[in-house]
């Protein structure tokens, strides 16, 4: 472990361990729970109109629908697209906003990556997540339907003659990376994944957590259902299946680069470093903070998310195959 100073405060960074597990491969059940209606059909319903023009990028406004399985509906996809100017044919970002603290981080990152080479590329939430109302499976069911909205985009990328369908990853912070988490072990066209102040045993995290919105669902259930902590919490894991802990085994640790706060209490440090293990410990830092105060910390994480994905994304993706000509 080596350890560099910012200010008054130590970054320990944790190297990947010398030898991991391999990745165990998907079986059907998992690919099943993570399939859509719309799956290989042509996106002729989709619509990219320009919003910002910039020397060094272009932002786009994407919408479009996608169907897990199972639903009767599909549901509305909102991307906003940083289309980089430095290079005809470039690599893309999937980047997942944090669930507080609005729009901003997601737009510094999606602009560092754009200025640096590549295309940022924001999916939105299409909806208030942990409504009140939500029961134990709405909760793993919009987990689902996060992970195919995203697939869907990575469909909508390989359509683009900008995008190098090769080089697509992806990053995410707080619930954005816990949705990372699930969706690079999962989805084989994510090249390479950054995670931040995410973890894993969410049945925990949600029992634990001080973020108001977790805080005010964890009380809503409570009274809505007349239960005790004890029995919502084994309903949540009954009901999680696609926990980041449970995907975990189908992820290559050297795929993944994670963001550790050493103080967490919102996303518990506890659970983001079992997350690590189960991924099979991956390379990290390990920030001198808690959750929000890793704010300070946010120009860190993007130099470092950066050069750590422009190095990662100068070989292809080997799971996906040469496009054809």
């Amino acid at each position: 472990m080596t350890t560099v100073l910012l200010g008054a405060c130590s970054v320990a960074t944790v190297p990947a361990a010398e030898s991991s597990r391999p990745a165990t491969p998907l079986g059907t059940d998992v690919e099943r729970r993570f399939d859509y209606v719309e799956r290989g059909a042509p996106l002729t319903s989709w619509t990219c109109a320009l919003t910002h023009d910039d020397e060094r990028y272009s932002i786009f406004k994407v919408d479009g629908l996608v169907t897990l399985k199972g639903d009767n509906a599909p549901v509305p996809i909102e991307v906003e697209y940083w289309r980089t100017k430095s290079a005809p044919r470039a690599p893309a970002v999937v980047i997942t906003p944090i669930l507080g603290g609005g729009n901003d981080i997601a737009r510094l990152v999606a602009r560092e990556f754009a200025e640096s080479g590549m295309h940022g590329v924001i999916v939105w939430r299409g909806v208030k997540v942990l409504q009140p109302q939500w029961a134990e499976e709405e909760v793993e069911y919009a987990i689902r339907r996060g992970i195919v909205a995203r697939r869907r985009v990575i469909d909508w990328l390989e359509t683009r003659p900008e995008v190098d369908p090769r080089r697509i990853s992806a990053f995410g912070i707080s619930m954005g990376g816990i949705c990372t988490a699930v969706l690079a072990p999962v989805e084989p066209r994510i090249h390479s994944a950054v995670i931040a102040l995410a973890g894993g045993d969410l049945a925990t995290v949600v029992m634990h957590s001080d973020e108001r919105r977790v805080v005010e669902y964890r009380k809503a259930r409570l009274a809505l259902e007349k239960i005790g902590p004890a029995e919502l919490e084994k309903r949540l894991r009954d009901a999680l299946v696609d926990d980041p802990l449970n995907v975990a085994r189908y992820a290559d640790a050297s795929r993944f680069l994670m963001f550790i706060a050493r103080h967490d209490t919102t996303v518990p440090t506890a659970n983001q470093l079992e997350l690590r293990d189960k991924l099979g410990r991956p390379r990290a830092f390990d920030l001198p903070t808690s959750h929000y105060s890793t704010m300070a910390y946010t120009p860190f994480v993007r130099a470092q998310s950066t050069a750590w994905l422009l190095e990662r994304m100068k070989e292809p993706n080997p799971r996906v195959p040469e496009p054809a000509r």
